[in-house]
């Protein structure tokens, strides 16, 4: 079985595998929605023009275009966040639950951090505050600690946007 850091490691360079088909998407979709733009020029420029049958003149009504487009700039949007997320080289993992169950201990597994940068305790909890451990080649852990403000807007918020 492979080490915590080969896992990690592997999820890394797998999502980064997909990067080249979520641009390739990002690029259809932009395609998209220029050929649909340009669609609309020619339907409005047809609507102006005398002899046009009425049924013709009804589909050219009925087309939608600021809908097309706007469900296109979503997913493009959302293409984009997803792009982000995967050119990172870094993870998130949350954990929670109850006091005292193993959340402490399993995060100095997973991290390889001890005692003195990941504390464990039998009496009041000691890690209720929201914190984040970087993978570093280095042997140091960098943790930031938020609030709970801080963590709804930088972490979680992330997300659900």
């Amino acid at each position: 079985m492979s080490s915590i850091k080969e896992q990690i490691n592997s999820i890394i360079a797998n999502r980064k595998l997909l990067l080249p088909k979520i641009n390739e998407k990002i690029s259809l979709l932009t395609a998209l929605q220029n050929d649909i733009s340009n669609l609309h020029r020619n339907i409005n420029s047809l609507r102006k023009k005398e002899g046009i049958p009425e049924d013709i003149t009804q589909i050219c009504d009925n087309f939608e275009h600021n809908t097309l487009v706007e469900k296109i700039s979503e997913t493009i949007n959302a293409l984009k966040l997803i792009e982000k997320r995967y050119s990172r080289s870094t993870i998130n993992i949350g954990v929670a639950g109850k006091a005292r169950v193993g959340k402490s201990t399993f995060l100095q597994t997973l991290s390889g951090l001890t005692d003195t940068q990941i504390p464990t305790g039998s009496g009041l909890p000691v890690t209720a505050t929201r914190s984040r451990i970087f993978n570093s080649s280095q042997r140091r852990a960098i943790v930031t600690f938020y609030s709970e403000y801080e963590f709804c807007n930088v972490v979680l918020k992330t997300f659900f946007d």
